[in-house]
């Protein structure tokens, strides 16, 4: 990795299946070394995320379905960077929002770090529960300062 205290580099992929791709995924930073990994559809338990291993990286938050098949999402973080869970739990609906999110610091910035799924099954109608829900993490829970 760089040594670099201003830029936070970011991956996102939606991976529809974790368990057997981590080497295949790895392959898609070479010389890029991403501080963040954001998984979507990881398509994992509870109990099996954290058996699921990637060189130089910790787990730092996940969703994972309980009663639907597939979904879920991720964190992972390079084990240079220190970060604190945020519990999105509550505000996560298997038909509506699959959500984890957690706070990192680099030498001289304090980062939020929010991964979101919508499942393609949800009413794209822009839902009222997906609204509630994606208002209470954004707006309420985080109190984050947003430019639009």
């Amino acid at each position: 990795m760089k040594n670099s205290s201003d830029n936070l580099r970011i991956f996102h992929q939606n991976v529809r299946g974790l368990h057997r791709k981590t080497d295949e995924l790895t392959t898609h930073w070479e010389n890029f070394f991403p501080h963040i990994l954001c998984i979507t559809e990881h398509h994992l338990r509870d109990y099996e995320i954290g058996n699921i291993s990637i060189s130089h990286y910790n787990l730092g938050a996940f969703y994972c379905r309980k009663s639907r098949k597939q979904g879920g999402v991720s964190i992972f973080v390079h084990d240079t960077l220190t970060f604190t869970n945020i519990d999105l739990n509550r505000y996560c609906n298997e038909i509506d929002l699959e959500a984890c999110a957690l706070k990192t610091k680099t030498a001289n910035e304090v980062f939020h770090i929010l991964c979101i799924y919508r499942p393609p099954t949800s009413n794209y109608k822009f839902s009222t529960s997906f609204r509630i829900h994606f208002d209470s993490v954004i707006f309420k829970h985080h109190k984050f300062n947003y430019m639009w």
